[in-house]
């Protein structure tokens, strides 16, 4: 992204503007997760796993949180286009009580994206060690 601020804008505008930038760079953060969520639950559904001979009650583990993780990604995609979107009444607050109130959303919102975002570093470092047995398996 773009360093959108330039030297006519004042330090309420150039807060709207790192606000906005973090919230663009956290929605294509969310969607690469949906994109990656989408490929662990095909490749745990298929007959890679069968033919690793990997322990099955792990892999319906695995795909039972990688769902959960989709649902709860999709929440926070809509979470945020709509915090997006609501950000820009910042612009228009008359008092710092207005900008505490948008900045407090901010900070709940980035606190609970990262621990989503933790969540699935989690799970996938599960799936990468589920998988990486499996397939030491196979070549063995």
């Amino acid at each position: 992204m773009t360093n959108n601020i330039k030297e006519h804008h004042n330090d309420k505008e150039v807060q709207y503007l790192n606000l906005e930038r973090d919230v663009a760079l956290w929605r294509n953060k969310l969607k690469f997760v949906a994109d990656e969520i989408a490929f662990y639950l095909l490749l745990l559904g298929s007959s890679l796993i069968e033919k690793t001979h990997s322990n099955n009650i792990d892999a319906n583990y695995l795909l039972k949180e990688f769902n959960n993780l989709k649902e709860i990604n999709e929440f926070y995609m809509n979470t945020g286009r709509h915090f997006q979107n609501k950000l820009q009444g910042m612009v228009e607050c008359d008092d710092i009580q207005c900008d505490n109130a948008y900045l407090h959303s901010y900070l709940l919102f980035k606190n609970k994206l990262e621990k989503h975002l933790d969540e699935v570093r989690n799970i996938k470092q599960s799936t990468f060690q589920y998988l990486q047995k499996g397939i030491e398996k196979f070549i063995n």
